[in-house]
């Protein structure tokens, strides 16, 4: 499911990125990322986070393209339904699809047709909001952990504020060094920000879940019971992931700075009927973003955020995968009005490429 999924992305991915170098190496990156790779391979509900996504995002961009497609609105419904049920952070998506959906079919059909297609999108969008809601509705009648147990009590101050959201810290110097989970207990409160968190766990497999089990665990492995235990990093591996952890700030900074740069333009695609970004790209930046904020927003009023793991990737799977696509995306628009000096262009373009297929092949060394 995964690997259809990637397929997807590939695609959208292609229609948003134009110059030959940046696709490759954005498609390398998406498909060797730690974060991706590791939760793709978890049986829990956050395996199935970028599948989904992905359907949503491949649906929304058919309607796009032609609200008619009375197919595609039935086959977006369907997919939500499943993601609502699936993971109810993935609700992050329906306010931007219902934007984008509403936007487009404003610009391109008549006024007879608007209302009868806009009830089909009503329709469509509104049963997976419904079970959603229904869902929130019986965890708060039973006290429920989504409703009630992750909260921070009503006068209780944040345990993450938006500054440890927001900013780097001094103390981030210390992701350098790819610090382990449990053996150098990164969770501890405050102990980095949220920006280096991101940055270590994903590029790094900072709870060495891909790392070989000890070898008390190795005998019996059929017989043996449920029992927690730490796996211990090979020296190769650590030195690997030093590596990675520091080859790859400018991947978080391009994230970053892409994600803004396509958003301010996925608005002005929306608003105007020039638009400057392709729909794959709108959708992709818009869905992201939407999803993001489900748990972004919640950060600052959970009562537990940093032990409990609310920094994971696995949260935010989607969103972080296609905010690295973005700073891909930012260059490739850049890139496409350079003309002055089109050689050196080209230059910078497959050196860029070459620098992302050594990160990608740090990732396979301490991945496999």
């Amino acid at each position: 499911m995964n690997a259809v999924g990637l397929a997807i992305i590939y695609g959208l991915l292609w229609k948003s990125v134009s110059l030959r170098p940046l696709r490759y190496a954005v498609a390398a990156l998406v498909t060797f990322i730690p974060f991706r790779v590791i939760h793709s391979i978890i049986f829990a509900s956050d395996a199935f986070t970028i599948p989904i996504f992905a359907a949503a995002a491949l649906f929304t961009l058919r309607i796009c393209e032609n609200p008619r497609r009375f197919g595609a609105w039935i086959g977006l419904s369907l997919t939500l339904i499943i993601g609502m049920v699936c993971k109810y952070s993935l609700v992050g998506v329906l306010p931007p699809i219902a934007l984008t959906l509403a936007s487009v079919m404003w610009k391109q059909l008549a006024p007879g047709e608007l209302f009868r297609w806009g009830g089909i999108g009503v329709l469509a969008l509104g049963v997976p909001t419904g079970i959603f809601l229904r869902e929130m509705h019986l965890s708060d009648q039973a006290n429920g952990f989504s409703t009630h147990g992750q909260w921070l009590g009503k006068d209780d101050p944040p345990v993450m504020r938006w500054r440890d959201i927001l900013t780097l810290q001094k103390s981030d110097i210390g992701i350098l060094s790819a610090p382990q989970y449990f053996q150098d207990k990164i969770y501890e409160t405050r102990k980095f920000s949220y920006l280096g968190l991101i940055h270590v766990s994903a590029f790094t497999d900072c709870s060495n879940t891909f790392q070989a089990l000890p070898k008390d665990m190795m005998a019996d492995r059929d017989k043996r019971e449920q029992t927690f235990f730490v796996r211990d990093r090979s020296q190769f591996a650590q030195v690997l992931q030093e590596w990675a952890v520091r080859w790859c700030i400018p991947f978080s900074i391009l994230g970053i700075v892409g994600t803004l740069f396509c958003g301010v333009l996925s608005v002005q695609s929306l608003l105007s009927t020039n638009p400057w970004l392709p729909n794959a790209t709108v959708i992709l930046t818009t869905m992201a973003a939407g999803t993001h904020s489900v748990i972004l927003f919640s950060l600052p009023r959970i009562n537990d955020p940093y032990t409990a793991g609310y920094w994971l990737p696995r949260l935010v799977m989607p969103s972080l995968l296609i905010f690295y696509c973005l700073g891909f995306v930012m260059l490739d628009v850049v890139c496409r009005h350079w003309n002055h000096r089109p050689a050196a262009r080209n230059v910078f373009l497959w050196a860029f490429s070459g620098y992302t297929a050594i990160a990608c092949l740090l990732f396979i060394g301490f991945l496999l």
